[in-house]
């Protein structure tokens, strides 16, 4: 054939009755390493105030109704009758909403 290079590293892949099935082997890749290229590594976890903003939420949300359920006379609390229950739901439920961004 006229090769005039070294000869080719082969890897026989098979023998099937007397025939030898040779393929070239490919070579390895070089890792390319550049000494600029610093990445910052990521940070996991949730910003310091979801915590502290959740359990705010939820015992406020919990106050409220307690508070209406205890003294339901209340000046404040009187005027607004059942909606006191929605407004401490309302927190209780917001404080939900914010524990999903809590990792």
């Amino acid at each position: 054939r006229g090769c005039n290079g070294p000869p080719a590293l082969v890897h026989v892949t098979s023998v099937r009755r007397g025939k030898v099935d040779l393929v070239p082997e490919s070579r390895s890749r070089r890792k390319d390493s550049s000494p600029g290229d610093k990445r910052q590594p990521v940070k996991i976890g949730s910003p310091p105030w979801v915590a502290p903003l959740m359990v705010t939420l939820f015992v406020l949300g919990l106050l409220w109704v307690c508070a209406w359920y205890i003294a339901p006379d209340a000046p404040i609390l009187s005027d607004l009758g059942f909606w006191n229950l929605v407004g401490g739901f309302v927190l209780i439920g917001m404080g939900f909403v914010v524990s999903t961004k809590w990792k």
